[in-house]
């Protein structure tokens, strides 16, 4: 049997990413009045790090001089990936309508590409150009129903503020993540970044505590936690990475158009909603935007 091409592995694995973070978004609007946000994040993280700790710890034995010289790297990445990028999605749950995230959160390819301009000093190609703008107009049918009045309608909020700040915050750590790649294992990177975002989430879950009602947590929520420990915390960071890495942070950032996508196909059966002619038509242009973005062959002059 014919060996599949790390291309193609990585495409894969960029479309689970997003079905899993879809997952994650539906699951905390599930658990957004019984979970508080940095508890979420919180648990949801050292749980991850508990998993990890024995599949990492044989590629992290012997490897303190190096880890000692990367640590502004991986702080950094801890802060962004870990501490602030799903915990403020959290948060922005609480103040914000779906809608308005998915929209929202749809500028990241082109946050990514103005990142890689500014930090990598790169242009992005005209197949990359024409499979972002199509790809948008895909995410656009599917978030407005074909109906531009949807659209008009729309009002701004503090939550939209936050969602496009984490679209910078997200761009930023795969631009970074592609510029300084950690000489380490996958699993034994995702560690390191997690024990280096951990103590923010740990000080901000106490304050949670202290300024909030006692929590009332049952199987449920222990439920939940595990789930988003493993599948949209190890299984999408590694997958991530694994795209930027083979592919580069433009087309891991293009392949985010997938993810309103499959929040749609998951609130049929979670949400009791029905699909529509614009998921399918709007699904097909995002899938179009996927294959003009990564088929077509990069500049030269891209890192």
């Amino acid at each position: 049997m014919a060996s599949i091409s790390p291309k193609v592995l990585a495409l894969v694995g960029l479309a689970c990413t997003n079905l899993f973070w879809a997952s994650n978004a539906v699951i905390a609007r599930f658990a957004v009045t019984d979970i508080p946000p940095f508890t979420l994040a919180s648990i949801r993280w050292f749980l991850a790090c508990l998993f990890l700790l024995p599949f990492a710890w044989p590629h992290l034995r012997g490897q303190a001089a190096y880890i000692k010289q990367q640590i502004w790297v991986i702080a950094l990445l801890g802060l962004l990936g870990i501490a602030t990028y799903n915990t403020v999605l959290y948060l922005a749950a609480h103040a914000t309508t779906a809608i308005n995230i998915t929209l929202v959160s749809s500028s990241l390819p082109l946050i990514t590409l103005l990142m890689r301009v500014l930090i990598l000093k790169v242009r992005p190609t005209v197949w990359q150009m024409l499979g972002i703008a199509v790809s948008l107009l895909g995410v656009l049918i599917v978030i407005a129903r074909a109906d531009l009045a949807v659209l008009q309608a729309l009002s701004f909020s503090g939550g939209d503020i936050l969602i496009l700040l984490i679209a910078c915050v997200w761009a930023v750590y795969s631009v970074i993540l592609r510029k300084y790649p950690l000489k380490l294992h996958a699993i034994a990177v995702l560690t390191l970044l997690i024990i280096a975002g951990l103590p923010m989430l740990i000080a901000l879950m106490l304050l949670e505590w202290y300024l909030l009602p006692p929590l009332d947590l049952g199987l449920e929520a222990a439920g939940v936690f595990v789930y988003v420990a493993i599948f949209p915390s190890i299984l999408s960071y590694l997958f991530w990475g694994y795209g930027v890495k083979v592919l580069g942070p433009n087309i891991a950032a293009l392949s985010c158009y997938l993810m309103p996508l499959f929040a749609a196909l998951l609130a049929v059966p979670l949400l009791g909603e029905s699909l529509y002619h614009y998921h399918f038509i709007g699904g097909a242009l995002i899938l179009l935007g996927l294959y003009l973005g990564s088929v077509f062959k990069q500049s030269r002059h891209q890192a």
